[in-house]
Protein backbone atom coordinates (compact mmCIF):
# COMPACT_ATOMS: atom_id res chain seq x y z
CA UNK A 1 0.00 0.00 0.00
CA UNK A 2 1.08 3.56 -0.93
CA UNK A 3 0.80 5.04 2.80
CA UNK A 4 3.49 7.75 3.64
CA UNK A 5 3.08 7.81 7.71
CA UNK A 6 1.90 5.77 10.56
CA UNK A 7 -1.52 7.50 11.57
CA UNK A 8 -3.66 4.21 10.75
CA UNK A 9 -1.12 1.76 12.80
CA UNK A 10 0.27 -1.48 11.56
CA UNK A 11 -0.75 -1.91 8.04
CA UNK A 12 -0.83 -5.42 7.31
CA UNK A 13 -0.81 -6.78 3.72
CA UNK A 14 -0.88 -10.44 1.88
CA UNK A 15 -2.23 -12.29 5.09
CA UNK A 16 -5.43 -14.29 3.99
CA UNK A 17 -7.92 -16.62 5.42
CA UNK A 18 -9.20 -19.88 4.36
CA UNK A 19 -11.47 -18.41 2.40
CA UNK A 20 -8.95 -16.07 0.67
CA UNK A 21 -10.28 -12.79 2.59
CA UNK A 22 -7.35 -10.90 4.13
CA UNK A 23 -6.99 -10.48 7.72
CA UNK A 24 -4.38 -9.06 10.13
CA UNK A 25 -1.73 -12.31 11.82
CA UNK A 26 -3.46 -14.38 14.48
CA UNK A 27 -0.97 -13.08 17.07
CA UNK A 28 -3.04 -9.39 17.05
CA UNK A 29 -6.61 -11.16 17.72
CA UNK A 30 -7.37 -10.33 21.44
CA UNK A 31 -10.67 -12.23 21.05
CA UNK A 32 -8.68 -14.96 19.05
CA UNK A 33 -10.91 -18.30 18.97
CA UNK A 34 -13.53 -15.76 20.69
CA UNK A 35 -10.83 -16.34 24.26
CA UNK A 36 -11.90 -13.75 26.71
CA UNK A 37 -8.71 -12.10 26.28
CA UNK A 38 -5.93 -14.50 23.87
CA UNK A 39 -2.44 -14.02 24.18
CA UNK A 40 -1.48 -11.22 22.00
CA UNK A 41 2.77 -10.73 22.99
CA UNK A 42 3.64 -11.46 19.49
CA UNK A 43 1.43 -8.88 17.82
CA UNK A 44 4.17 -6.28 16.36
CA UNK A 45 1.08 -3.11 16.29
CA UNK A 46 -1.71 -2.83 18.68
CA UNK A 47 -3.57 -5.80 19.31
CA UNK A 48 -7.47 -5.58 17.91
CA UNK A 49 -10.43 -6.17 19.95
CA UNK A 50 -12.69 -6.23 16.97
CA UNK A 51 -12.84 -7.79 13.13
CA UNK A 52 -15.15 -7.73 10.74
CA UNK A 53 -15.39 -10.09 7.36
CA UNK A 54 -17.76 -11.59 5.00
CA UNK A 55 -17.72 -14.85 4.75
CA UNK A 56 -19.60 -18.41 3.19
CA UNK A 57 -20.72 -19.63 6.18
CA UNK A 58 -20.63 -17.06 9.33
CA UNK A 59 -21.89 -20.19 11.38
CA UNK A 60 -24.55 -23.13 11.58
CA UNK A 61 -27.18 -21.97 10.54
CA UNK A 62 -27.03 -18.11 10.98
CA UNK A 63 -26.52 -15.53 8.49
CA UNK A 64 -24.59 -13.24 10.81
CA UNK A 65 -22.63 -13.68 14.20
CA UNK A 66 -20.90 -11.24 16.64
CA UNK A 67 -20.01 -10.09 19.61
CA UNK A 68 -16.81 -8.74 21.40
CA UNK A 69 -14.79 -10.50 19.31
CA UNK A 70 -16.07 -9.17 16.08
CA UNK A 71 -18.47 -9.73 13.36
CA UNK A 72 -19.24 -12.25 10.44
CA UNK A 73 -21.49 -11.95 8.26
CA UNK A 74 -22.63 -14.08 4.84
CA UNK A 75 -21.63 -12.59 1.60
CA UNK A 76 -25.39 -13.19 0.16
CA UNK A 77 -27.17 -11.24 2.13
CA UNK A 78 -28.58 -8.18 2.99
CA UNK A 79 -25.95 -5.95 4.65
CA UNK A 80 -28.81 -5.04 7.22
CA UNK A 81 -27.25 -7.91 9.03
CA UNK A 82 -23.88 -5.92 9.14
CA UNK A 83 -24.86 -3.12 10.98
CA UNK A 84 -26.80 -5.43 13.54
CA UNK A 85 -23.81 -7.47 14.37
CA UNK A 86 -21.57 -4.37 14.69
CA UNK A 87 -24.27 -3.44 17.50
CA UNK A 88 -23.25 -6.48 18.86
CA UNK A 89 -19.29 -5.01 18.82
CA UNK A 90 -20.01 -2.22 20.27
CA UNK A 91 -21.70 -4.08 22.99
CA UNK A 92 -25.62 -3.78 22.14
CA UNK A 93 -28.03 -6.57 23.26
CA UNK A 94 -30.82 -8.00 20.99
CA UNK A 95 -33.77 -5.98 21.39
CA UNK A 96 -36.19 -8.03 19.82
CA UNK A 97 -36.30 -10.07 22.96
CA UNK A 98 -38.56 -8.91 24.99
CA UNK A 99 -36.70 -8.42 28.56
CA UNK A 100 -33.74 -6.46 26.72
CA UNK A 101 -36.47 -4.02 24.89
CA UNK A 102 -38.28 -1.39 27.67
CA UNK A 103 -41.66 -0.80 26.76
CA UNK A 104 -42.68 1.87 23.79
CA UNK A 105 -38.99 1.56 23.28
CA UNK A 106 -38.63 2.75 19.42
CA UNK A 107 -37.79 0.76 16.35
CA UNK A 108 -34.09 0.26 15.82
CA UNK A 109 -31.40 -1.96 13.63
CA UNK A 110 -30.82 -4.08 16.88
CA UNK A 111 -34.82 -5.13 16.59
CA UNK A 112 -35.91 -5.03 13.35
CA UNK A 113 -35.72 -1.84 11.37
CA UNK A 114 -34.32 -1.92 8.13
CA UNK A 115 -32.39 1.95 8.73
CA UNK A 116 -30.73 3.33 11.79
CA UNK A 117 -32.87 5.63 13.58
CA UNK A 118 -32.74 7.38 17.15
CA UNK A 119 -33.13 4.29 18.54
CA UNK A 120 -29.75 3.47 17.99
CA UNK A 121 -27.99 6.25 18.88
CA UNK A 122 -29.01 5.88 22.02
CA UNK A 123 -28.69 2.65 22.59
CA UNK A 124 -24.57 3.37 21.22
CA UNK A 125 -24.43 6.43 23.62
CA UNK A 126 -25.35 4.24 26.55
CA UNK A 127 -22.98 1.68 25.86
CA UNK A 128 -19.87 4.46 25.29
CA UNK A 129 -21.39 6.02 28.28
CA UNK A 130 -21.07 2.60 30.80
CA UNK A 131 -17.25 2.04 28.87
CA UNK A 132 -15.38 5.61 28.24
CA UNK A 133 -13.24 5.24 31.07
CA UNK A 134 -12.15 2.48 30.31
CA UNK A 135 -10.41 3.59 27.52
CA UNK A 136 -8.32 6.78 26.39
CA UNK A 137 -10.34 8.78 25.00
Amino acid sequence: MDWSDDSLGTIYEGILDDEGSPKCPDECYKHQDQAASADTSGCKGKPLDMSLWPSEKPGEGAIGTGGDWGQRVENSTLMMVLLHEIGHGFGLPEMYVAENKPAGYPANVMDESFTLTDGDGWLLRSVLENIKSRYNF
